[in-house]
């Protein structure tokens, strides 16, 4: 007789993409019935049999489903090696060459052949870690479950509708309604929230909770308390960072588009463009000032206010300078320095590069580069048919975008003081 489903709406697979097999003894159940819910409210495809009894046969259903599976994960225990059935299951996967990853539920000793067999396995001891949390980050940053992640614009169990599915929410001193979802990206949505007792809108981004395990926002108590503390009207100003089952950041609600909307929607000249990016590395230097990279700068996390304000709007890829970075918060090529590839590490020259690639997007289809040779950036700016500022502003561009860190400007000051002569001149011409 089948157990009851303890997991409520975790309901098991069953779609066509690809998905992870979960392999666990029945008396180990509880355990990981925990893990599975976890992953499963973090928006991995998992099947599972809800329950076999120590005397059920393995049956057509289940070699079907290994058979299926993208990957396999072992809850390995006494249990487990006790039982048949659990066995089986490891060693077809084995055998149809399937990428199986071990988690110990507990210190055991392996049989002599099995040992030898599973001590090549990619394996996670759980019953190590301390905190749940280091398990659980450990867990998903693994490449398995990472392919085997439903992306967040599908996860409506997850990230509702605040219109949709609740009437009302309480998140520490905020009491929101009438929440509106206005954008969505790799790490979470973002709605326009309004808050009763203060009969304010608040922008409020939510974050699966794997994700938040790799944020420094969330896991540093240091940055977040500095980051609420900085007022400057080139920053989203941060209210309150609350880590929870749906950890979130209660923002400032800037009435207005990003950066890459008014791209599209507005004719943006060289004088505009010039005036975005002084407006940039305004704020990039109230950050560096404070010891805070940015570290995320493309044109989606730049909003531009009704009234014309530039400001960043987004904290999710920021740290302290010189701290590790981690790339669940970059996800477009352009913008990132090339130094997150090699090492991890980034400084204030990460966002400088970042900025460059900003200038670039805002200036260069104002510039007719068509008499250039393609790798410009590398031989150095020419006249090649360019006006003495067009060529000043692809310096500037090349100058902040040098592969090695050490050739870029040193500070954001040092860029933005070159733009700002640039506009003193057009003013000056006019």
């Amino acid at each position: 007789m089948k157990e009851e489903n303890v997991m409520g709406k975790a309901a098991p697979y069953s779609g066509p993409e690809p998905f992870i097999f979960i392999s666990y003894a029945h008396r180990d159940r509880e355990e990981v019935f925990a893990v599975i819910t976890y992953l499963y409210g973090a928006g991995f495809r998992l099947w599972y049999d809800e329950g076999i009894d120590p005397g059920t046969e393995w049956d057509e259903n289940i070699a079907s489903h290994v058979e299926k599976c993208d990957g396999f994960i072992g809850f390995i225990s006494r249990r487990y090696l006790e039982s048949d059935n659990c066995r089986d299951e490891l060693n077809y996967a084995r055998d149809l060459g399937k990428d199986r990853l071990l988690i110990y539920l507990e210190d055991v000793r392996l049989p002599s052949g099995m040992a030898m067999r599973l001590n090549r396995l990619q394996a996670i001891h759980k019953y190590r870690y301390g905190y749940e949390e280091d398990f659980y980050r450990k867990l998903t940053e693994t490449p398995m479950l990472r392919r085997n992640r439903i992306p967040v614009e599908q996860t409506e169990d997850e990230h509702r509708d605040f219109r949709e599915e609740r009437t009302a929410l309480h998140i520490g001193r905020y009491h929101f309604t009438d929440a509106e979802l206005t954008g969505t990206g790799f790490a979470g949505k973002v709605y326009k929230a309004y808050d009763d007792k203060q009969r304010k809108y608040f922008a409020l981004k939510q974050y699966r909770l794997p994700d938040a395990f790799h944020i420094p926002l969330f896991t540093r108590s240091d940055l977040s308390r500095q980051l609420k503390e900085l007022l400057h009207p080139g920053l989203c100003r941060i209210f309150d960072i609350y880590i929870c089952d749906e950890p979130c950041v209660v923002m400032d609600y800037i009435e207005g588009e990003s950066l890459r909307s008014y791209l599209e929607n507005h004719a943006v000249d060289i004088q505009r463009g010039l005036e975005i990016a002084r407006d940039v590395l305004l704020a990039l230097e109230e950050l560096h000032r404070h010891g805070i990279y940015y570290g995320d700068l493309k044109p989606d996390n730049v909003m531009i206010s009704r009234e014309g304000r530039v400001c960043l709007c987004d904290f999710s890829g920021s740290n302290y300078n010189g701290f590790r970075f981690d790339e669940v918060t970059i996800i477009e090529y352009k913008f990132k320095s090339p130094e997150k590839n090699w090492e991890n590490l980034i400084d204030f020259r990460s966002d400088i590069y970042e900025c460059g690639m900003l200038l670039d997007e805002l200036t260069l289809k104002n510039i007719d580069v068509s008499g250039m040779p393609a790798d410009w950036g590398q031989k150095g700016v020419n006249r090649f048919g360019c006006s003495p500022e067009e060529c000043q502003i692809l310096g500037i561009i090349q100058k902040a975008a040098q592969k090695r860190p050490e050739d870029r400007y040193s500070t954001a000051a040092e860029m933005r003081e070159e733009i700002e002569k640039l506009l003193m001149e057009r003013a000056g011409a006019l």
